[in-house]
């Protein structure tokens, strides 16, 4: 039976469930779900740091983080046309972003050396999957 040491390994699992779709629903999925929190996460650290070259090395990343979601919006407007693929792309981004949040959570939990807020949220594997 299948069963996950960590939250990364699940986002790894996820991660690797998205090649059975279609690009279009990927990058959606990636670019909209995973890069929206991290786009967060990077402002808050850019304005955090008093030292400038941090500032400057945050507000790059900002900028290249910015236009990986330009391009997932790009991508749905563009490619994401039909019912299927709409709620697909929409529940992918949910998971996507579920999924990185819990793994940025035990990170921080592991790098601070405290306990984890979710330390039982490892999302369950659907059946038949196991």
């Amino acid at each position: 039976k299948f069963v996950q040491a960590s939250r990364s390994g699940h986002l790894i699992f996820t991660l690797r469930a998205l090649a059975n779709y279609a690009h279009n629903l990927r990058i959606a999925s990636l670019n909209l779900g995973a890069k929206v929190i991290e786009l967060t996460w990077l402002q808050r650290f850019g304005e955090a740091f008093t030292d400038p070259a941090l500032k400057r090395l945050f507000a790059g990343l900002v900028a290249e983080t910015e236009s990986h979601i330009q391009m997932g919006r790009f991508v749905v407007e563009r490619f994401v046309q039909s019912d299927v693929d709409i709620d697909l792309s929409q529940r992918l981004t949910e998971i996507v972003r579920r999924d990185y949040l819990a793994v940025l959570d035990e990170v921080a939990a592991f790098v601070l050396r405290v306990e984890s807020k979710q330390s039982d949220a490892i999302p369950e594997i659907p059946k038949g999957l196991d």
